[in-house]
């Protein structure tokens, strides 16, 4: 029974003893106009009406302090019983906060181990082209080099492979030095010796980058990255290759680089903090010290 049920029945019950009472009341009054015998019979009949009117009092008095104390204890447990739930849901609450942080801290683990292996296989590819590069770059066994053949190299590769693997493409990754790499820097060579034959001035010329810039280009996309790769790739033909001011701001302004090349410094970046582990893991010494033997006569 609700508190409210109880106080119903209980303010029922006293308005039935007031109502009792009224009726004694008006009964004693009459009465006391009565004389004789059966003035003394109606007051035998008080005393009993007054008797049986305390009775009930008493009985509905006990009944109302019997509701009010089974109220109050129930009132005690139900106090106890929410205290209980609160307490048990705090403890609930506290292992739970516990095991999301556990979670919390073994994802952000997770992540951050992730973020490391993904950075590494990103520098380990970058790594391998830009020694690649250099290898076709320091071409002939007299120490020639060729730094305006390596801007048009970067011309091609920085949009085509540098970026698409920074920006997570993984199948542009590369983690050890292809068998196909040695073959790739052969062919480069001559691709240099050809045009130090064809071309007087350096190839960062406005007029010779204009006329060679794109043998240079075709030349990765037809046939050094297929030799990569194994295969070709289609969007190839769709890329535009970085233009002559802007390779020549990737070289001249190192400042500029992260600024409007972010992808690609990011990757420079990346080269420089896993050095150590390149070189360990990738082949590289052994491909670096093999293309040392196989230089072309200039």
């Amino acid at each position: 029974m609700t508190r409210r049920g109880l106080d119903i029945q209980l303010t029922r019950l006293r308005k039935s003893a007031k109502n009792l009472q009224s009726d004694v009341d008006i009964f004693e009054r009459d009465f006391s106009r009565l004389s004789g015998d059966l003035k003394s019979h109606f007051e035998r009949l008080i005393r009993l009406l007054e008797t049986k009117h305390a009775e009930r009092v008493a009985l509905i008095q006990g009944r109302v302090d019997g509701l009010d104390e089974l109220f109050k204890e129930l009132e005690h447990h139900a106090r106890g019983a929410v205290e209980e739930a609160r307490r048990e849901d705090a403890r609930m609450i506290s292992a739970l906060e516990s095991q999301v942080a556990r979670l919390e801290k073994q994802v952000e683990t997770r992540v951050v181990v992730e973020s490391q292996e993904e950075g590494l296989e990103k520098a380990k590819t970058l790594a391998i082209f830009d020694s690649i590069i250099f290898a076709i770059t320091n071409w002939s066994t007299e120490g020639d080099t060729a730094p305006d053949f390596e801007l048009m190299c970067q011309s091609v590769l920085f949009p085509i492979v540098y970026e698409r693997v920074m920006s997570g493409d993984n199948d542009y990754v590369v983690t050890e030095v292809p068998t196909s790499a040695m073959e790739v820097v052969k062919r480069g060579r001559e691709q240099v010796k050809h045009l130090r034959e064809a071309c007087a001035s350096s190839l960062v010329d406005p007029e010779a980058w204009n006329t060679h810039a794109n043998s240079v280009q075709q030349w990765w996309t037809r046939d050094a990255l297929p030799l990569i790769y194994g295969g070709r790739s289609e969007e190839w033909d769709e890329d535009t290759p970085l233009s002559l001011v802007e390779v020549i701001e990737w070289r001249d302004q190192p400042a500029s680089r992260a600024l409007h090349f972010p992808l690609i410094f990011d990757g420079m970046e990346l080269v420089n903090k896993h050095r150590d582990q390149i070189r360990d893991i990738t082949g590289l010494p052994d491909f670096n010290r093999n293309t040392l033997q196989t230089r072309l006569q200039p």
